[in-house]
């Protein structure tokens, strides 16, 4: 039922085209400002989709638009969607209200249909990446053989990221062969933990969340929270784990290197190995002596952005320096003896030495594509229009 003066997001029943699923919305003018097509698509790799109910299919752009929709007061329309699903989006709901008090949550989200579906068995899937947080719930739970799901898209892996995505992929299959892991990909225009209950920042992946989702007889379980991201290093580290460590993938910024080293997800990574004393260059990295010498120097000159989520970390990692260091892998001992007394709470981000610096290394690591300023320009010219009032 539309309700006048409420604005409207109608999702159009899923398109199948072989493994691919598309998306048509319709959206009220007042929200195509939050939009920048208006049509959205998942493809899954070696999936019969016309075997799959249309109220599963739906769950992808769901789940996109649902937090739009309650920020902005809107009702969104889907002909069909699976009840366990709906149920959950109840819930979710109440914890985003509990934390961002500053959403409408005057809308509402309506089916036609609302189909019950279960799938029995017992199979196990992980959101996996091969980095710190995913290899270190694998590891934890590696006797269930957990299936590897692994997610192409944005904003870590635009899908014009061939090249990237195909040695990203390569890394995975791998891993999981080493153990005989089914692996599948996702690539989509549209979980493992990275904070703990000591941060108190904003963010979407949290267990009140995540530990609420459903769909069909699936539960989503958030792995790993109790552990800090230097704890998880720590469990990586152990000797066990060793044979692992060399498929490690954290960064995203190079498109050519396995591990680029320089930016600050990988800066944040090797200092964490080196305080457990392992040597990067065993974990994907390649750096040498000069590598934690530019971290100190990108510290002083204020090159790293440092959001509160980004002090919770390194601050984590602080914690774990020892105050005697006995290990000097390519100059840490040095480096880790100020890090230690560094004081991060008076850091503070140089703007232009940052954009800097991020520019440098887009360009450096090749990440500058044409498609990749394209779709910036247009998400600029979005912001302008809706503060000129003409969207």
């Amino acid at each position: 039922m539309i309700r006048p003066g409420i604005p409207q997001i109608a999702v159009d029943r899923p398109e199948l085209f072989g493994n691919t699923i598309r998306f048509r919305l319709h959206v009220s003018r007042p929200l195509r400002k939050y939009f920048l097509n208006d049509v959205s698509y998942v493809q899954y790799d070696g999936i019969d989709l016309k075997k799959v109910s249309n109220s599963l299919l739906a769950i992808p752009v769901l789940s996109m638009i649902a937090p739009i929709a309650w920020a902005v007061g809107a009702d969104i329309h889907v002909a069909e969607l699976d009840a366990s699903y709906l149920q959950c989006l109840a819930k979710v709901k109440d914890v985003y209200r509990s934390v961002h008090t500053n959403f409408s949550f005057s809308g509402d989200i309506s089916a036609e249909k609302v189909i019950t579906n279960k799938f029995g068995g017992g199979r196990t899937g992980l959101l996996f990446s091969g980095g710190v947080d995913s290899l270190t719930s694998y590891l934890r739970h590696r006797d269930l053989k957990p299936d590897f799901i692994s997610i192409w898209g944005l904003p870590d892996i635009p899908p014009f990221e061939e090249r990237f995505w195909d040695r990203m992929w390569t890394d995975i299959r791998s891993l999981a062969d080493l153990d005989g892991i089914t692996a599948f990909q996702v690539k989509t225009d549209i979980i493992a933990s990275s904070y703990t209950d000591d941060f108190k920042g904003r963010y979407g992946s949290h267990p009140l969340i995540d530990n609420n989702v459903s769909w069909a007889d699936v539960k989503v379980i958030h792995d790993g929270f109790e552990l800090s991201r230097q704890q998880k290093v720590n469990y990586l580290c152990k000797a066990q784990n060793a044979r692992y460590l060399s498929h490690l993938r954290v960064c995203w910024d190079s498109a050519l290197k396995t591990n680029c080293g320089d930016c600050e997800k990988c800066m944040r990574t090797i200092t964490g190995l080196v305080v457990e004393g392992v040597d990067p260059n065993n974990c994907n990295f390649d750096i040498d002596e000069k590598t934690l010498s530019l971290l100190k120097s990108c510290f002083n000159k204020g090159r790293i952005q440092a959001g509160a989520g980004r002090v919770f970390i390194w601050s984590d990692i602080q914690k774990y320096i020892p105050e005697r260091i006995d290990t000097n892998i390519r100059g840490s001992r040095e480096f880790l003896t100020w890090l230690k007394r560094f004081d991060l709470s008076r850091y503070r981000t140089n703007r232009l030495r940052h954009f800097l610096w991020t520019a440098y290394l887009a360009y450096s690591n090749r990440r500058i594509k044409p498609l990749a300023i394209q779709r910036k320009l247009k998400c600029y010219c979005y912001k302008a229009l809706a503060r000129l009032r003409l969207l």
